[in-house]
């Protein structure tokens, strides 16, 4: 074919569809044309387009009851290609047939193609994909538990497609209810977070002692795509999201908080137990003076990497608080409602360990931990292991940011 003629085809193309939306607005009567005929056709691409996969009455009201056509013309008696003739109105209903479908279906549908019942899904996420989140599944694997496609299950959700009614079962089966076309919000994007504020993960990244960059190296992925997930312009997969809540120790919520301050009584009251001055702080953990002056006076933020460093400097064991040598371990746990005591070179008559609540169950919390003994000046002190607060310990935070 020359170059010419496909020159001449593509313009009649044009010409017809031109034409067809010309009749579809109303501006050119007639029929039997070229142009209404291909009017009626762009019409209905453009209906199943916004409305779903076409059926007809009779297979949508046969699935409503469970049954593929076929089963349903099986259980009838009557032959699956002239079922479905009759379905889609190229043969009418028989008085035979109607009584038949009546005591199958309890009632006659209608003859001709309608569409699934709410369309195509435009949102941002489905409802099927949103079930399966809440169970830790993707899409992906949905699919691969009830044995269908990754784009046929993605069609299926999205109301492209249908599903047969035994489909239907095992994916209500794999979601652990029933199955809805609809749209739905991503559970872990809500509204994107406006610049120049603070959100959930990057303040609860900041208590751990973790900035964005070092919280996104643990999870394995970029820093942008880290920033764009806590700012909630990005979705995170079950698997993933699993594993930032591995990090954080928390639930991954998308939203604004308000940036912490740094109590500088905390600061003050460490230098005071180490005797060192602030200039000598900032030395051992390798930050400009400036910066801790402005860190004290509530003018900056320090960021999780500056937090730890405080941390490691201002809150490990002075020489007064260093025990010599060790007489009691004490430990604190709870699991559910059950909590109780551990307190190890107690002496007595119960041993060398004394324990209230029982032994420690697997899996419990400890609450606290701590040894106790004399300094090196003969006074009595105490040196915590564990405090739960972690880094945050240092940070003022505000009631309404809750982890």
């Amino acid at each position: 074919m020359t170059t010419n003629s496909i020159s001449v085809n593509q313009a009649n193309h044009e010409e017809i569809i031109t034409g067809a939306e010309t009749v579809l607005n109303g501006q050119v009567g007639g029929h039997g044309d070229t142009h209404t005929l291909m009017a009626q056709q762009v019409q209905a691409g453009n209906k199943a387009q916004n409305e779903g996969k076409p059926e007809s009455e009779l297979r949508a009201a046969a699935r409503r009851h469970g049954y593929t056509l076929k089963e349903l013309a099986a259980l009838m008696g009557a032959s699956y290609s002239h079922l479905c003739s009759v379905a889609n109105g190229h043969r009418p209903w028989t008085p035979e047939l109607r009584e038949k479908v009546k005591a199958a279906l309890g009632e006659v549908p209608g003859q001709g193609v309608v569409y699934r019942q709410g369309g195509v899904v435009q949102g941002e996420s489905s409802f099927i994909r949103e079930r399966a989140r809440e169970k830790g599944m993707s899409l992906k694997d949905l699919a691969v538990v009830v044995g269908m496609s990754y784009r046929y299950m993605t069609q299926v959700a999205r109301g492209q497609r249908n599903m047969s009614p035994s489909m239907q079962v095992r994916v209500e089966s794999a979601l652990g209810g029933p199955v809805e076309i609809a749209p739905a919000v991503c559970a872990n994007r809500q509204d994107s977070i406006p610049s120049g504020g603070s959100n959930f993960i990057r303040e609860r990244a900041r208590e751990l002692g973790l900035s964005m960059g070092e919280l996104a190296d643990l999870v394995g992925v970029s820093r942008g795509f880290m920033s764009d997930v806590a700012r909630g312009r990005r979705n995170l997969s079950p698997r993933m999201q699993a594993r930032v809540e591995a990090v954080l120790d928390a639930p991954v919520k998308v939203e604004a908080v308000p940036t912490p301050t740094v109590d500088p009584r905390a600061l003050w009251d460490r230098m005071d137990a180490h005797g060192i001055s602030q200039n000598e702080t900032a030395r051992r953990a390798g930050i400009s003076p400036s910066l801790l002056s402005q860190i004290m006076n509530g003018l900056r933020t320090p960021s999780g990497g500056v937090l730890r460093r405080l941390y490691n400097v201002l809150f490990a064991p002075s020489s007064e608080e260093l025990v010599a040598p060790v007489e009691l371990k004490v430990m604190g746990w709870k699991k559910g409602t059950r909590n109780g005591l551990v307190v190890k070179g107690a002496g007595g008559p119960g041993g060398e360990t004394i324990r209230t609540g029982g032994r420690v169950p697997w899996g419990a919390e400890v609450e606290f931990a701590y040894t106790s003994g004399y300094d090196s000046r003969g006074r009595v002190s105490v040196n915590h292991l564990m405090d739960e607060r972690g880094y945050g310990v240092m940070l003022n935070k505000p009631e309404q940011y809750d982890a």
